[in-house]
């Protein structure tokens, strides 16, 4: 699995590409994902693991390096959970930020997960860290979009490619014409 881990002086994150699964009925659906497992070295040593969908993952690529070519300080949140687990229920935010205090400044990944108490892990990095984490995550978004579905007792896979419809389907297009150059096509 493709992936990285940052580590700040008490706390981290770790980012890797997974497959998911899910059984409907006799078909088994895999699909890609970016999970990524932050965690604290001191103190009460939580460790929370969240999954990005790749429109999450190319979101956070694109504010990461979009902060990091930015002077003022910002603070934009990339994506809100919320989910029900033993009659609890469990909120997750992430948020990337940028501050400015004079002539310093940095960047971070926060979550912050409520579930009946609260848990806070600030992950903070350099502007270098940042801007490669931000690649990354744009990396995995592409990578990672992809879809299979399979019977639960064979091994024949049929793979497709993600789709923005909101009932999966994919739109088939057979008469494209082939052009040697770009500058070929007209529009």
């Amino acid at each position: 699995m493709k992936g990285t881990t940052v580590y700040a002086a008490k706390t981290g994150v770790e980012v890797v590409g997974v497959t998911r699964r899910r059984t409907k009925g006799e078909f088994v659906e895999k699909y890609g994902a970016v999970r990524m497992r932050f965690f604290q070295m001191e103190g009460d040593k939580n460790s929370i693991r969240v999954i990005l969908n790749p429109v999450e993952a190319a979101k956070l690529g694109r504010v990461l390096k979009k902060l990091t070519s930015s002077q003022k300080a910002a603070k934009v949140q990339i994506f809100y959970h919320s989910y029900e687990k033993d009659g609890k229920k469990i909120s997750t935010t992430l948020t990337a930020e940028k501050w400015v205090k004079g002539e310093k400044s940095g960047y971070a990944l926060v979550l912050h997960q409520k579930n009946g108490g609260e848990v806070k892990i600030n992950v903070p990095m350099d502007k270098d860290t940042a801007y490669y984490l931000g690649l990354l995550m744009e990396h995995l978004a592409v990578e990672q979009s992809w879809f299979a579905v399979s019977k639960e007792d064979t091994e024949e896979t049929e793979e497709t490619p993600s789709s923005p419809s909101p009932d999966g389907s994919v739109e088939e297009v057979d008469d494209l014409e082939e052009v040697d150059d770009v500058d070929d096509i007209d529009f």
